[in-house]
């Protein structure tokens, strides 16, 4: 159990930086569609220093940001989809190849576990309520630490 509240940035929670503020935006699966890139570049160029950065786990940073420009990179954001949840943007970190299914060479196209899995983790319906797998099942607790999914030829 952690003795603080987490310190990472998101897009609602900005990050002070020595070059202006930072504002991490979750792309589940690294999955962008041209409407959200060309939003992102925009809102880059626009309210910060011109670059996005990916980081490790496949979300994207915006450096640069004017201390006050909060509300309007959330409304941007919102407006094109990358912000689905307010309360829940800095839990969205969800990795998955985002060629994963494009040459029908892989084990599996996981796209759209990566959307369902964000689309649960968005939602805001009361433990055992949802529509998720554990809901219908009557086992959920809502929410655990961590999800991992494994394929089943993968080894453990």
């Amino acid at each position: 159990m952690r003795g603080r509240d987490d310190a990472c940035p998101g897009a609602l929670r900005l990050h002070p930086a020595d070059d202006g503020s930072l504002a991490r935006i979750r792309v589940p699966g690294g999955l962008l569609t041209a409407r959200q890139a060309l939003a992102l570049g925009r809102v880059a160029e626009e309210l910060g220093d011109g670059r996005l950065d990916i980081t490790s786990r496949g979300n994207l940073q915006v450096r640069g940001l004017d201390a006050g420009c909060d509300a309007e990179l959330a409304a941007r954001l919102r407006a094109a989809g990358l912000l689905p949840s307010d309360r829940h943007d800095r839990v969205r970190n969800i990795v998955a190849s985002p060629l994963s299914g494009l040459d029908g060479e892989g084990h599996a196209d996981v796209v759209a576990w990566v959307r369902e899995l964000d689309a649960v983790l968005c939602d805001d319906t009361p433990a055992g309520a949802g529509n998720c797998p554990a809901c219908r099942a009557g086992s959920c607790s809502r929410w655990t630490m961590g999800v991992a999914m494994w394929p089943p030829w993968a080894r453990m």
